[in-house]
C-alpha cells in the first residue's frame, strides 16, 4: 500500500520521473548498503525481538511520512523520512527471513521459504488494489494511516510467535562484524556457484525489478490510467508472483533447478518488455502477470 501511495503521489506532486526515481532510490539504497551488516546482527542477537525494535521504529517512520504529504513538505525532508523508514525496513527483511528456520523442522525450511513467499505475494496482491482504491476516493495521507495502523498487527503477531528450534548462528559472537562480513566475503569468492546466484539475483533487480517504481509513469503515459488502474497492473503481478511462490511450495525439490532459474530470468526480462508495447488494459494486466510469475520462479 505504501509503494503504490508514495510512488503515485511523488509523480502527481512533481510530474517528474527523476524526483520519481529519486524517492525509489532512497527505498532501495538502504537495502543494499544494509542487508549484509542487518544478516550479521541477525545472528548475534535474539532475531524476534530484534525484529520487535525495528518494527516499533517503521510504525512511527509511517506515520510521519504520511504527515508530511498532508503537509505538503519540501521533497528532501520527504526523501530523508523515506530513507529512515526504509533503512529500517532493510534491516527487518534479512531478520525475518533468518527467522524462519528457527520456526520450522529442517526438513520444512524450503517449503516454509515458499509459503512466506506467497503470503507476501498475497499481500501484494491486496495492497495495491486496495491503495488504488483509496486513492480514487480520499487523500494520499490516509492510505499511510491505515499502513501505519497495520503494523500494530504484526507487533502483536511477533509478541505471539514462539520459536520452537534454536538453531542460529551466534556461536562466532567473539568475532567483530567486520571479521563477519570479511568471512562472508570470502566465501561468495571462494563459491562459483554461490557468484552465479548472486550475478542471476542482482542483474535482474538493477535493470528489470525497478520496474514496479516506474509503473504510474506507465500507466499515467502509456496506458491513460489512473490510480486504480495502477493498483490493479501492480496486483496482477503479485497474482502471478503468487502462483509461481504456490507452485514451488507444494513440489518437492525442482528438478533442474538451475535451467529453470536461467530461463525464469530471460523470461521476466522478456515479458517486460513486451508490456512496453501493451495497448489496452487487458493486455498489460497479462503480461504483468506472467512478469510477476517469471520474476518469482
Amino acid at each position: 500500500m505504501t509503494l503504490v501511495a508514495l510512488n503515485w503521489a511523488v509523480l502527481e506532486f512533481t510530474g517528474s520521473a527523476l524526483y520519481l526515481g529519486l524517492i525509489n532510490a532512497c527505498r532501495m539504497v538502504p537495502a543494499f548498503l544494509l542487508s549484509v551488516p542487518a544478516g550479521v546482527l541477525a545472528d548475534r542477537s535474539d532475531r524476534r525481538k530484534l525484529l520487535i525494535v525495528l518494527q516499533a521504529g517503521v510504525l512511527p517512520s509511517t506515520f510521519c511520512i504520511g504527515y508530511l504529504l498532508a503537509a505538503a513538505s519540501p521533497f528532501w525532508l520527504l526523501a530523508v523520512v523515506v530513507t529512515l523508514r526504509s533503512s529500517l525496513m532493510a534491516a527487518v527483511i534479512p531478520v525475518r527471513n533468518a527467522l524462519i528456520p528457527n520456526l520450522v523442522p529442517e526438513s520444512q525450511v524450503a517449503s516454509a521459504v515458499a509459503v512466506d513467499t506467497g503470503v507476501r505475494n498475497l499481500s501484494r496482491i491486496l495492497g495495491p488494489a486496495i491503495a488504488g482504491t483509496l486513492l480514487a476516493v480520499t487523500d494520499v495521507e490516509n492510505v499511510f494511516w491505515i499502513s501505519g495502523c497495520s503494523i500494530v498487527a504484526v507487533l502483536l503477531s511477533l509478541f505471539v510467535v514462539r520459536p520452537e528450534s534454536k538453531r542460529d548462528a551466534v556461536s562466532n559472537n567473539t568475532n567483530d562484524i567486520r571479521a563477519d562480513i570479511r568471512e562472508a566475503a570470502v566465501y561468495v569468492k571462494n563459491s562459483p556457484v554461490v557468484q552465479s546466484l548472486l550475478i542471476l539475483a542482482v542483474v535482474p533487480m538493477v535493470f528489470a525489478f525497478p520496474y514496479t517504481a516506474m509503473m504510474p509513469l506507465f500507466a499515467e503515459d502509456l496506458l491513460q490510467l489512473g490510480p486504480e488502474g495502477l493498483g490493479i497492473l501492480l496486483s496482477v503481478a503479485a497474482a502471478g508472483a503468487l502462483v509461481g511462490s504456490a507452485w514451488l511450495s507444494l513440489g518437492s525439490e525442482t528438478q533442474g533447478a538451475g535451467k529453470w532459474l536461467v530461463c525464469s530470468t530471460i523470461g521476466f526480462g522478456v515479458f517486460l518488455l513486451l508490456f512496453m508495447f501493451a495497448e489496452t488494459l487487458v493486455t498489460a494486466a497479462a503480461l504483468m502477470f506472467l512478469v510477476g510469475l517469471a520474476s518469482s520462479t
